[in-house]
């Protein structure tokens, strides 16, 4: 039964209804009404960005059908279901890819000697071509910067340590994000095609009052703003966790992080906007990902995970970061009382 209602379901999306739709409390459906959207989807003109945003686009429509299905099946209340489906899909897409990525920045770690090596040898060899024949010490940079590229490139693709394979998991994930956010935000009834003549059309009226704590209506926004904070913290922890580990930084990865922790703020008040159900998948997802990078700084899970020990590993994860983040503070504070003193003087 749950099965043929979510195939009219479908049916439904693609078909003409009519302008104003009576739901039954027990059967979840989703109307369509004939809008401006139905209009760009059956004209002949080629589909615009907005077909990126509808329902009907086949990733949305099936995390859609699968959130409904699990709701359906388990008979959980929906601020459940949100929670759940967000730990099951991360531990099953997520984690693997994590897993896979971490082997292989431990593999890049291992052999980073090796690299040194050849970049010193690569150098001594350039200079002293240039030197012979008598070109300036900035054509020998220029050769050696565009030639060590070129080794380091070919090493690891021998090696089978292609750094693009490190791309994976962002490719995937940022997707699964996306795509998940717009089908909670249909089901929340959000999308402007779901609204007629002020009366919110819901796929699945439940989503109203099944939420917990202080947001019973996960289709409106959290007036509190406890979980749009939380979203907030949670990126910028997670930010702030890979930037702690890293030295000698490159002007890029500064601008990068800057821009990721900006991000994070602003996530703050994007959040504070939409329904409570995408707000706490936010905010679910952002804490899974900060304790799955925390979990896989411990060496016994490491181990456990098949991921090689190398030579920068912690053996102290919880007190490195403590004595990390005590450093950056105090280069904070210094930093903050030297620009003070500099404007004094002036």
């Amino acid at each position: 039964m749950s099965a043929l209602r979510l195939l009219a379901r479908r049916f439904n999306y693609s078909t003409l209804r009519p302008a104003r739709v009576l739901f039954h409390p027990n059967v979840a459906t989703t109307p369509s009404f004939y809008t401006l959207q139905d209009k760009r989807h059956s004209s002949n003109e080629a589909p615009s960005y907005f077909f990126l945003f509808s329902p009907d686009l086949p990733p949305v429509y099936a995390l859609q059908v699968f959130l409904e299905t699990v709701h359906t099946w388990t008979h959980l209340p929906w601020w459940a279901v949100i929670v759940g489906s967000t730990v099951a899909l991360r531990s099953i897409v997520t984690v693997p890819l994590a897993i896979y990525q971490n082997k292989l920045l431990a593999e890049i770690e291992m052999r980073q000697p090796t690299i040194s090596m050849m970049t010193e040898a690569l150098k001594h060899r350039v200079v002293g071509e240039c030197r012979r024949s008598n070109q300036p010490p900035e054509e020998a940079e220029r050769q050696y910067l565009r030639k060590n590229r070129k080794m380091i490139s070919e090493y690891y693709k021998s090696e089978g340590l292609s750094p693009l394979r490190l791309s994976i998991l962002p490719w995937t994930q940022l997707p699964l994000w996306f795509f998940l956010s717009l089908s909670l935000r249909n089901l929340a009834g959000f999308f402007p095609w779901q609204r007629n003549a002020g009366e919110v059309i819901l796929p699945c009226p439940d989503i109203a009052h099944e939420g917990a704590l202080w947001f019973p209506d996960l289709t409106a926004a959290d007036p509190t703003l406890i979980i749009p904070c939380a979203v907030g913290i949670f990126n910028l922890a997670n930010i702030e966790l890979h930037a702690l580990r890293r030295h000698n930084t490159t002007r890029f990865q500064r601008i990068l992080t800057n821009t990721l922790r900006l991000v994070s703020v602003g996530m703050i008040f994007v959040a504070a906007q939409v329904p409570s159900a995408m707000c706490l998948y936010w905010a679910v997802s952002a804490f899974f990902g900060l304790a799955q990078n925390i979990t896989f700084k411990f060496p016994a899970v490491r181990r456990l995970l098949g991921i090689p020990k190398t030579p920068n590993e912690s053996q102290h994860p919880v007190q490195d970061l403590k004595n990390l983040l005590r450093l950056k503070g105090e280069e904070f504070v210094r930093i903050q009382r030297e620009g003070r003193s500099v404007k004094k003087k002036e």
